[in-house]
């Protein structure tokens, strides 16, 4: 599940599926419906994610919904992998507050897009994307200079963004998902990664090293995103094989 009437990501309010009873028990009936129609799909072929990228106001409402429904697809099928993302487009920064089920098929899912004013450079549907100017990686993205020819408010927006980053951050960024992991013994995995085609082709090479690097030491296996899109690598180019290489492990 990813975008619902109750629920998509950039609403600017409270999605309704954490405020309104009813949309919870639609959301409940969607998955039941789901879960009957593909249970006979083998289990080691098919998992199920309660949802991607939940955005709630504060953490326990999204505890509260991702268990009913846990429950609920647990009571159809006892085997199948769920897979649980934490709170706010599944960042690591609300790992910890993730509320973990006891569960022996259970899956723990986090997003790295940090930072954004690398991996989501001009992108077209945030409002950090209206700046066009230089950007640098590792380091601090944006450099004064550049950043004081910005008027507001997006300067303002950008400056909360613009911070000292490098290997050593997503190490930093990781470390709830790995002490989550640790305590619960459930597998961590990154759902999702990537970064956008109009970043300068050499920064999202050295972003990839690092990340890739980092995956691969705290062994987190990846799913990078996406293919063929804004964020795609499969276009035919020497762009997008050099990426492909970097994510194979050939640095």
């Amino acid at each position: 599940m990813h975008i619902l009437k109750s629920h998509y990501f950039n609403d600017s309010k409270q999605p309704k599926l954490y405020i309104d009873e009813k949309e919870l028990l639609h959301f409940c009936s969607l998955w039941s419906e789901l879960s009957q129609q593909i249970k006979e799909w083998p289990v080691d072929c098919l998992a199920f994610e309660i949802l991607n990228e939940p955005k709630a106001e504060d953490n326990s409402s999204w505890n509260r919904v991702s268990n009913e429904v846990f429950k609920l697809l647990r009571s159809n099928e006892s085997e199948r992998t769920i897979i649980l993302g934490s709170n706010w487009y599944c960042k690591t920064d609300t790992f910890d507050k993730l509320n973990v089920p006891d569960d022996n098929n259970l899956w723990l899912t986090f997003h790295f897009y940090d930072p954004m004013l690398i991996t989501h450079h001009k992108a077209e549907w945030i409002n950090i994307g209206e700046y066009t100017g230089p950007i640098h990686y590792p380091g601090i993205p944006i450099e004064n200079d550049d950043l004081c020819k910005v008027t507001e408010p997006l300067k303002s927006t950008l400056t909360k963004e613009n911070y000292l980053f490098d290997r050593d951050t997503i190490v930093e960024k990781i470390r709830k998902p790995l002490d989550v992991r640790k305590r619960t013994g459930k597998p961590v995995f990154c759902g999702e990664f990537g970064c956008i085609k109009h970043t300068p082709h050499d920064i999202s090479c050295a972003w990839y090293r690092d990340i890739v690097s980092v995956f691969r030491e705290y062994n987190i296996p990846f799913t990078h995103w996406d293919l063929r899109g804004a964020f795609g690598i499969f276009n035919g180019t020497e762009n997008g094989n050099e990426i492909i290489k970097i994510l194979k492990g050939d640095f």
